[in-house]
């Protein structure tokens, strides 16, 4: 694991990150992770609000993104990826195996 310090990314943006990467277009997005998840597309479109009515990610919420994408789990949780030991960073195109039909 590369020990270099880097800026950790909220959780609540690391929730966003990899839902955004889950599903790009935000058309249909909220009801997508409910239908992956068993959450309601409410309260997925409440972890992208701004101002009062934003609310951090439940653990079940956390629990389904982890499921549902396993090679971000660990950066979902620490903030910290690790592609060597297959932790990866949504924001890293270079570093998913994912994307290249390698896995």
């Amino acid at each position: 694991m590369d020990n270099t310090i880097e800026k950790i990314v909220p959780l609540r943006e690391r929730v966003g990150l990899i839902v955004e990467r889950l599903h790009p277009v935000k058309r249909g997005r909220y009801q997508y992770l409910e239908g992956s998840t068993g959450i309601k597309a409410s309260s997925w479109q409440n972890i992208f609000r701004t101002g009062p009515k934003a609310t951090q990610p439940s653990s079940d919420m956390l629990e389904a993104l982890a499921r549902t994408a396993p090679h971000f789990a660990f950066w979902l949780i620490t903030g910290v990826a690790d592609a060597e030991s297959g932790h990866y960073d949504p924001r890293d195109p270079d570093a998913a195996p994912w994307r290249t039909g390698a896995e």
